[in-house]
C-alpha cells in the first residue's frame, strides 16, 4: 500500500544510532554488502541477552515487542517477526536458570544455538500461515545469521552483563 512503501526499511533512526555509537567506538564496516548471505541480527542478539538474564515471560515480552517493531518498520508479513521473536526469547530465558551467565562463551553460543531457533520458528510460523519459504535456503542463511551474530554478540554481551551487574547491585 501507498502507507507502507513512505515507511523506511533502510537507514532508519536505530540503524543510524547504533552505526554512530559503533563508529565512535572505532568499529569500521562496510554497508550492505551483497556478495555475503544472511545479516546480523542485533535485535535477535538483544533479545537473547534479555531473556538469559530477566527469564522466560520479559524475554517473550521482549521480543514480541521488538519483534513487532521490526514488523512494522519493515512493512512485511506483520506479527511473524513478533512471533518468531517472542518465542525464541521465551525459549532461551526456560533455559537462563540452567546457564552460567558469568562465562563468556555460554552467552554468546547461546546466540548462536537461538539463532537457529530463530530460523526453525520462522519457517514453521511461515508455513502455518501459508508462505511458500524454502526451508533448505533459509536454514543455509540462518548459518551466515548465526556467525555475524556470534561476531557481534561478544560487544553487545561485555556492555548487557556491565550494566545488569550495575544495577543489580544497586
Amino acid at each position: 500500500s501507498r502507507n507502507m512503501s513512505n515507511i523506511p526499511s533502510k537507514n532508519t533512526k536505530p540503524e543510524e544510532t547504533v552505526r554512530k555509537y559503533l563508529f565512535a567506538e572505532g568499529f569500521r564496516y562496510r554497508k550492505n554488502v551483497s556478495k555475503l548471505p544472511g545479516k546480523p541480527d542485533i535485535v535477535l542478539i538483544l533479545v537473547v541477552f534479555y531473556a538469559l538474564f530477566h527469564g522466560h515471560i520479559h524475554g517473550g515480552l521482549l521480543g514480541v515487542a521488538f519483534g513487532l517493531m521490526e514488523d512494522l518498520m519493515t512493512g512485511r508479513f506483520i506479527g511473524l517477526n513478533a512471533i518468531c521473536k517472542g518465542l525464541t526469547g521465551f525459549i532461551v530465558g526456560l533455559m537462563s536458570e540452567r546457564l552460567y551467565k558469568n562465562n563468556f562463551s555460554i552467552p554468546v553460543i547461546t546466540v548462536f544455538v537461538a539463532t537457529f531457533l530463530h530460523g526453525i520458528i520462522y519457517v514453521c510460523c511461515g508455513a502455518v500461515i501459508g508462505l511458500n519459504l524454502e526451508g533448505i535456503r533459509l536454514m543455509m542463511v540462518s548459518i551466515a545469521d548465526a556467525v555475524y551474530n556470534i561476531v557481534f554478540s561478544p560487544f553487545f554481551y561485555a556492555a548487557f552483563y556491565h550494566f545488569y551487574t550495575l544495577n543489580k547491585e544497586e
